[in-house]
């Protein structure tokens, strides 16, 4: 059951950010994180990957917005 939700966690996780919603995605990759660990699973590589990615696309939208307000 366990591997079950998480597997689905982890799909809407990649839904989220094929969506653009990236904090959205980020926060749904951490919990998948915080729900490995607390099944005692400790290969979470994949979902610090995707948060990284996460956070890269965060940081360029910011980046653009910043620069058309210039």
């Amino acid at each position: 059951m366990c591997f079950d939700l998480l597997y689905l966690a982890c799909l809407c996780s990649v839904a989220l950010f094929e969506l653009e919603e990236y904090e959205s995605s980020k926060q749904s990759f951490q919990r998948s994180v915080e729900l490995c660990q607390q099944q005692g699973k400790k290969d979470v590589s994949a979902q610090n990957r995707w948060i990284r990615k996460c956070e890269s696309e965060i940081e360029g939208v910011n980046s653009s917005s910043a620069y058309r307000n210039l």
